[in-house]
């Protein structure tokens, strides 16, 4: 009897354990399917901002020009700030691409808003070059912009591998910020 009492209080316990255990991991899961579909929405949210940005420095001319598209870079990086996590190179990328960018264009952009200064027409065309990179980089992602903001609990980082467009995405932005570091160290800047 003795044994039978004990067998029993471990199998109840058993069966305790057992339910926590299913009821933690089926609430993981549902945790899990919302934290990616914020990341889905974060990714699409700064593709679309880098696509504003491209379209301003597209038609950049003066430090005036280079100073909003700084404004709208501070905002992408803002944005996949929140997403970004250690295990994930796309993410640190993103961020990154919108830092850097940012901050090789602050000699584009003294004298804002005092008065204004006309850049160099060779860094105009670097400028434009940037511009339509950042452009085709954003435009992979909003290709896809339905699948990251639908798909319910869907990793938007196996998405784009699955669409065979995530190692598009991080050389695009490698190229973007290579494209900007050369822009920095132009000279003369200005007319």
């Amino acid at each position: 009897m003795r044994y039978k009492i004990i067998v029993g209080v471990l199998v109840l316990a058993l069966a305790i354990s057992l339910g926590f255990n299913v009821h933690y991991y089926s609430g993981m899961v549902d945790k899990q399917a919302m934290i990616n579909d914020m990341r889905g929405h974060i990714t699409v949210a700064w593709a679309r901002q880098m696509s504003v940005v491209s379209y301003y420095l597209q038609n950049a001319t003066t430090n005036i020009d280079v100073a909003l598209g700084r404004e709208l870079l501070w905002s992408a990086e803002s944005i996949v700030r929140s997403a970004w996590i250690s295990d994930g190179d796309l993410y640190f990328q993103m961020l990154y691409t919108a830092s850097i960018v940012s901050y090789d264009f602050s000699p584009y952009s003294e004298g804002f808003p005092t008065f204004v200064k006309h850049i160099n027409s060779t860094a105009i065309e670097m400028i434009k070059n940037l511009a339509q990179r950042i452009f085709d980089t954003a435009r992979l992602i909003l290709n896809l912009q339905f699948d990251l903001t639908r798909r319910e609990g869907g990793d938007p980082i196996q998405l784009l591998k699955e669409k065979g467009v995530l190692d598009s995405v991080i050389n695009g932005c490698a190229e973007i910020q290579n494209l900007s570091t050369q822009i920095y160290d132009f000279n003369p800047k200005f007319q």
